[in-house]
């Protein structure tokens, strides 16, 4: 269906890229598969003002992994390695929270302009100490009158879904509803002892 929607739209397609192999062989095989033309535009060696969207990009993402980095290390007390497992999680986090929460000239994050509503998922700050409800299948059903609630740290929401992802001491884990702790317990030094 849409598939045959863009084929019909677009007839020839220009992407700028840098001289990368990878990203010119994946040209390369678009261009056989699409029917229509595949026109490849490299930028300038050198010359970051040519691919400019893309280095504004780039530069806006880094700016936010440095802020959600300083943030965490502040909070913690403690320096984060970047040989810490945690550094793809803040980058994954950086590029959600801009889709979320960033809001552009027409009022709207891009994620609204994606699924064509407003979305406000509950979320607390990267790294945050935080109790979360497992998710609940046929299979596993939640204790009526026992503990509902798990400790974890909040690094993000799921790509996709309404759900937030929540790192353990066995692993990632997505679940639907978290709950922040008071303000002396949300910061906890053991986050880095899991990612290390």
């Amino acid at each position: 269906g849409s598939e045959m929607c863009i084929r019909d739209r677009y007839k020839r397609v220009v992407f700028r890229s840098d001289h990368e192999t990878a990203i010119s062989a994946l040209l390369r095989e678009l261009g056989r598969s699409w029917h229509g033309e595949v026109v490849p535009e490299e930028a300038a060696t050198g010359d970051p003002q040519s691919n400019g969207a893309a280095e504004n990009a780039v530069k806006l993402l880094k700016g936010r992994v440095r802020t959600l980095k300083d943030a965490l290390e502040f909070n913690l007390g403690a320096e984060v390695p970047p040989t810490s497992g945690l550094m793809s999680l803040i980058f994954k986090q950086a590029a959600s929270s801009y889709r979320h929460f960033v809001v552009g000239a027409d009022g709207r994050t891009p994620q609204e302009r994606n699924i064509g509503r407003r979305h406000r998922p509950a979320v607390a700050e990267f790294g945050e100490s935080v109790w979360w409800m497992p998710l609940q299948t046929t299979a596993t059903k939640l204790p009526p009158l026992g503990a509902r609630f798990e400790e974890g740290f909040f690094v993000g929401l799921a790509e996709g879904s309404s759900e937030s992802l929540v790192l353990t001491p066995t692993g990632l884990v997505r679940c639907r509803t978290i709950r922040r702790r008071p303000l002396g317990e949300r910061w906890n030094k053991d986050l880095l002892d899991i990612t290390s």
